[in-house]
């Protein structure tokens, strides 16, 4: 099965969906990584931050939206049918 590109998929980054994915993807490690930057400025949001946003939770989020996004910019195309049998009459 070859893989192919929907047909505007140079203008993909103006939907919703792509956009939303690449939040998905972004946004958890980009808040960890500014709360323990952060830390001495607002020790109490760090610490709430690095305790509840576990690396197993960034990793799954950065996988799902990424995945969302393969699966929004490819094509699916459902497998050719077999033609129906001929049944022969008596």
């Amino acid at each position: 099965m070859k893989i192919q590109m929907i047909d505007d998929w140079k203008r993909a980054w103006r939907w919703g969906s792509v956009r939303l994915a690449a939040f998905v993807v972004v946004a958890p490690e980009a808040i960890y990584r500014m709360a323990l930057a952060f830390g001495d400025v607002m020790p109490l949001l760090s610490s709430t931050v690095v305790d509840n946003l576990p690396p197993w939770l960034r990793g799954a989020l950065a996988i799902g939206g990424a995945y969302a996004t393969y699966l929004r910019l490819t094509k699916r195309v459902a497998p050719e049918a077999a033609p129906p049998a001929q049944d022969a009459a008596p």
